[in-house]
């Protein structure tokens, strides 16, 4: 009687994690291009310093920052599931996400539309001038 109990609570246990096993892909990908949005991030920052002569705004600076890093992440992400045979081949990059097998070619597609739709649509708020710069 005691196991079935604890059936029962693994599952109850397991469907409030159900989300976290969704978002997980998610997350593996995304962690694995850390430094490089912390590159982009310093980069902006230096652009919008000097633009705006010493004197940051705030709201602009931010959402550019996040334009760059969705659109850099798209990028990233499509270079990642082209190059997943040759990573395989590869001893230091076969333990990436797409490599190893634990995430799919299908959740990363997701992530690239989903990034690059919010990168180009934040951009676009900005302005025209800023979607140039982003996708340069």
């Amino acid at each position: 009687m005691k196991y079935e109990k604890k059936f029962i609570l693994n599952t109850a246990y397991e469907d409030k994690l159900m989300p976290a096993k969704l978002i997980r892909p998610y997350i593996l990908l995304i962690k694995s291009r850390v430094l490089e949005g912390l590159g982009f991030i310093w980069c902006v920052l230096i652009g919008s310093f000097i633009a705006s002569r010493g004197f940051l705004q705030i709201l602009p600076t931010t959402l550019t920052i996040l334009a760059t890093i969705m659109i850099a992440l798209c990028v990233y992400t499509y270079n990642d599931i082209t190059d997943i045979e040759m990573d395989k081949l590869n001893q230091k990059k076969k333990r990436r996400p797409l490599p190893s097998g634990q995430v799919s070619t299908k959740e990363a597609m997701n992530i690239v539309y989903l990034t690059g739709f919010i990168g180009i649509a934040l951009a676009l708020f900005l302005g025209f001038e800023i979607l140039l710069i982003c996708l340069i």
